[in-house]
């Protein structure tokens, strides 16, 4: 699935009509399934009407919507506006993320009234940074009604100071069996520990995907408590600051780490390549995707990839752009480090992490920012950057299909022919926004 951001208004807090919004997805995208990541400014009367009549005429091939650019900072506190829009999403929807689309001290029975308009073909839903503590029961009835659910994202669900294990145990064990993956945070068992009160916590044996905050593992031996006696067997980490003694400590019972969206500063990068000379040897798969690899030195990259172990065969690279400021030399000298693993050809030109990947108004164009290099035809574009697999062409890509090309599978390049050529000219201009090519 695509993922694509779209501002709803210009540079001036103006909106966009339907018409032009809806035309510009078309243009670029038509039957690919997509989600969008929406964002606006200084949201007024005007710019929610015209949302809810975007929302309305969304195309059938949008399968995802990220509302958080909508929501943070409670810009909508109109209980009335949130259910006019809620009330206005596509039926067909796969994946819901409204973060912080609730005011707080919202009246309970609007709260659920709200909650029952969401479409019932979600498969994953985020409610992070909302504090539905008071109405937790509501939360879980509600999931359990949705029976294409599989992913839910709790972080910052409730107020800590009422949250407890027991209490956690007990919505852990009525989320309905059909949810597979679960987002989590847990300070409030920093607080249980160190008043020597926190029990074992027990998650579902449906759960297998578990993502957690590093910084919230304060002694390493909680880590495995949480896992203890569960059927999880994928860990992703996400925000703050990770440390290899906890990666080290790694129950056996996971064979996948997931480190996306992680973003190493340059003062991490040592402790970072540490960390995954850390990665023990029952861990097989690793994904370093939306890292801006990119953005790394040379040598500390070459240091990054040869400290994985040679125990994790499949790694996970999208959204790096891995080849985009380096020389042939350069090139060659990473691809042999790579072909170590199994991974897919693509996923190493995706340029940017999305909220980095728009660097003009998305409703406007310029030919002049495209650029043309003689060994790799219409490569990238100034503002921003295109997938190998879709729009890059190369005069001989056969080179990154030998050493990417997964065995027992195929990879399909399409070219899109000769640059020079007006046609392909004309498409490469006509791109306006960079695209971030991931799968669910």
């Amino acid at each position: 699935m695509k993922e694509y951001l779209l501002y709803l208004t210009d540079a001036d807090g103006m909106p966009y009509s339907t018409h032009a919004l809806i035309h510009q997805l078309e243009q670029q995208f038509h039957t690919q399934f997509l989600k969008l990541y929406l964002s606006w400014d200084h949201p007024d009367d005007l710019v929610i009407r015209k949302l809810i009549d975007f929302l309305k005429n969304l195309p059938p091939y949008v399968h995802g919507l990220n509302c958080r650019g909508l929501f943070e900072n409670n810009q909508i506190t109109n209980p009335k506006t949130l259910k006019n829009i809620v009330g206005s999403l596509p039926l067909g929807l796969r994946q819901l993320e409204i973060d912080y689309l609730i005011p707080p001290l919202l009246d309970v029975e609007y709260l659920e009234e709200i909650f029952l308009l969401f479409p019932d073909s979600i498969e994953h839903l985020s409610l992070s940074g909302n504090r539905l503590s008071h109405i937790l029961n509501f939360v879980v009835h509600f999931a359990a009604n949705y029976v294409k659910l599989t992913s839910l994202d709790i972080r910052a669900l409730c107020i800590y100071e009422e949250w407890s294990t027991e209490l956690f145990n007990v919505l852990l064990s009525c989320l309905p069996q059909q949810i597979t993956t679960l987002y989590v945070n847990l300070d409030w068992m920093i607080k249980e520990q160190q008043k020597k009160l926190c029990p074992v916590l027990s998650f579902p044996q449906h759960i297998r995907t578990l993502n957690l905050i590093p910084k919230e593992f304060w002694q390493n031996e909680s880590l495995l408590d949480v896992l203890d006696n569960s059927n999880v067997n994928t860990l992703g980490w996400f925000e703050e600051a990770i440390w290899p003694e906890l990666i080290v400590q790694t129950p056996k019972c996971i064979h996948s780490l997931s480190f996306d969206n992680y973003l190493p500063n340059a003062m991490e990068h040592n402790t970072f390549i540490e960390c995954m000379k850390s990665i023990p040897p029952h861990i097989t798969s690793l994904s370093l995707k939306n890292n801006h690899l990119y953005l790394w030195h040379f040598d500390n990259l070459l240091q990054l990839f040869r400290a994985i172990p040679k125990t994790v065969k499949n790694l996970v690279l999208e959204g790096n752009a891995l080849f985009i400021q380096l020389t042939n030399m350069e090139q060659e000298q990473l691809l042999n480090v790579l072909k170590t693993y199994q991974t897919d050809l693509n996923c190493h030109t995706v340029p940017y992490e999305l909220e980095d990947s728009i660097m003009t108004d998305p409703l406007t164009s310029d030919d002049e920012n495209t650029e043309f290099d003689d060994n790799f035809g219409a490569t990238q574009l100034k503002t921003q950057d295109l997938t190998l697999n879709e729009y890059n062409y190369q005069s001989s890509p056969e080179y990154l299909f030998d050493f990417f090309k997964p065995k027992n599978t195929s990879i399909e390049i399409n070219k899109l022919g000769d640059p020079s050529e007006k046609d392909s000219f004309d498409l490469f201009a006509s791109l306006e926004n960079s695209l971030v090519n991931r799968e669910y």
